[in-house]
């Protein structure tokens, strides 16, 4: 096989197959410089002798070898022969290195770099070990290969990952070729050490300055003039540097600058359905395990559910136990102040759980039950009062009787006129004002007839202060003006009592 060559150039120049298959290689130019067509005459030419290799593909542009060869095609775009993901890694490696499988390997359909990432540092962790082994000749090709060996950032997995094979996979059989169009952002170890390197096109500044580095000053005019399709080769199986063009792709070219002509893809090859469906049973195996882990989740989720709902069962049962008991003994015997407060505690404490019906029912007719009879008759007026307030707090203010009267009463007793001082009960039910404001309401030229009718509000406790406007006080209604009414109310009738039974 050491003998063995192939001619990719229109020169009649021999390019080793084992220092490609086996060696460093780099191919760089500026986009449209033609190194995706010189990296595919490369692999068409490696196809014709039966060489094996895997390339990873960035932009989705080498599937048209599918055109005359019989290559796999695997990533995540659905043009692909099989979608795959990191699981189909060991197999895909077997396919390469034991069945003597080229591969197209397309991250262009990732929506991820990192799954992108993650399936070409674990394909490339695998070449390198099961080459251990094989030490099988066979070529990694990674396009865009600063996206996974960038100069000035750390590398992660992946780019440790390829430069580990860089350094140590030629002794194993396994070879590596990179391809960029920044040589620059390009690890420069990488570069330096290559066996091989292809220069096309270049005219930025900084990436000038590579090629000023690596190969010398005197090329850099010479890089900057190539035309397309042109190259510089720079390998240590030449003599010197040598200027030569590249051969056109046989094959059609997918990542080609879309032109105006009408653009057709060629009837492409298939890999054996075999192959195939070793993959495809990867991929179903694969889902079949997600939708069983989602079963099981959901079954694991209404367990602990139905576990949850039983233990709080168990927990309401043995307080409504300990509840029975306590409530039988009170209900049967007669229980102390102390004890009988103690009770209602827990039972109202109970009453805020979550409890059904029949058992709030229950715990109130309990409650009832112990409760004492002085007790049960301040609650009941209690619960007339407030009812009694709600009603009245439902009215307008001038429609309770009592407060009316009330009104009559401040205006005999004071020098605040009754009109002034409904007028001003009724603006400040639902307002809060200043006399001024007020006297406008009540159609007062002035505040007089208003300042006696607050000054008496105020003495009888129906209205307050509540602050200032403009330095002027600001007036509202009393919030407990209603019970206070209420509260004189009886006051005089009990009085009347009193003075009847006297």
């Amino acid at each position: 096989m050491s003998e063995q060559t192939i001619r990719p150039a229109k020169e009649e120049i021999d390019f080793p197959v084992v220092e490609l298959l086996t060696g460093r290689g780099f191919i760089t130019g500026k986009s449209g410089s033609g190194k995706s067509n010189t990296t595919g005459v490369i692999l068409e030419q490696l196809l014709e002798q039966n060489f094996p290799f895997l390339i990873v593909d960035t932009e989705g542009e080498y599937y048209g070898l599918k055109e005359e060869y019989e290559i796999l095609h695997v990533g995540a775009d659905e043009s692909c022969d099989v979608r795959i993901g990191k699981e189909h890694t060991g197999k895909i490696i077997d396919l390469a290195l034991e069945k003597n499988l080229p591969i197209v390997l397309d991250v262009s359909g990732y929506l991820s770099d990192d799954d992108a990432k993650d399936i070409v540092g674990s394909v490339v962790k695998g070449l390198f070990d099961k080459e251990k082994k094989m030490k099988k000749p066979f070529l990694l090709v990674i396009e865009e290969c600063h996206e996974y060996i960038p100069e000035q950032m750390k590398l992660d997995d992946c780019g440790q990952a390829i430069i580990k094979v860089a350094k140590r996979g030629r002794k194993r059989g396994l070879g590596v070729l990179g391809i960029s169009q920044r040589p620059a952002d390009v690890k420069k170890d990488f570069i330096t050490q290559a066996n091989y390197k292809i220069w096309h096109n270049l005219d930025w500044d900084t990436d000038l300055n590579v090629v000023r580095r690596v190969i010398g000053k005197d090329s850099v005019d010479t890089v900057k003039e190539l035309e397309t399709g042109e190259v510089l080769i720079d390998a240590d199986f030449l003599d010197g540097l040598q200027k030569v063009s590249f051969k056109e792709r046989e094959t059609f070219h997918a990542g080609q600058t879309p032109d105006l002509s009408d653009f057709e893809t060629p009837d492409l090859k298939s890999v054996s359905s075999d192959l195939v469906d070793e993959l495809q049973q990867i991929t179903k195996e694969k889902e079949e395990e997600k939708d069983r882990i989602s079963e099981l989740e959901e079954e694991l989720e209404k367990k602990n559910k139905e576990i949850e709902n039983l233990e709080e069962r168990i927990n309401d049962l043995k307080d409504h136990n300990s509840f029975a008991e306590r409530f039988v003994s009170a209900i049967e015997h007669e229980v102390g102040d102390e004890e009988r407060e103690e009770i209602t505690q827990e039972i109202e404490n109970a009453k805020r759980t979550s409890l059904n019906q029949e058992v709030l029912e229950k715990l109130d007719q309990i409650l009832e039950k112990i409760s004492s009879p002085e007790q049960r008759a301040v609650e009941q007026e209690q619960r007339e009062t407030e009812k009694k307030e709600e009603n009245m707090a439902e009215q307008n203010i001038l429609d309770n009787e009592e407060f009316v009267e009330e009104l009559s009463r401040i205006a005999s007793s004071s020098n605040a006129s009754k009109k002034a001082l409904i007028s001003t009960a009724s603006y400040l039910e639902n307002n809060k004002g200043t006399q001024k404001e007020i006297a406008n309401f009540s159609g007062y030229s002035d505040t007089t007839a208003v300042s006696k009718a607050v000054k008496s509000l105020r003495d009888a406790g129906l209205i307050e202060k509540v602050g200032n406007r403009n330095r002027k006080g600001v007036y509202a209604l009393a919030d407990d003006a209603i019970t206070e009414i209420d509260s004189r109310v009886k006051s005089r009738e009990r009085a009347k009592k009193l003075q009847d039974r006297v």
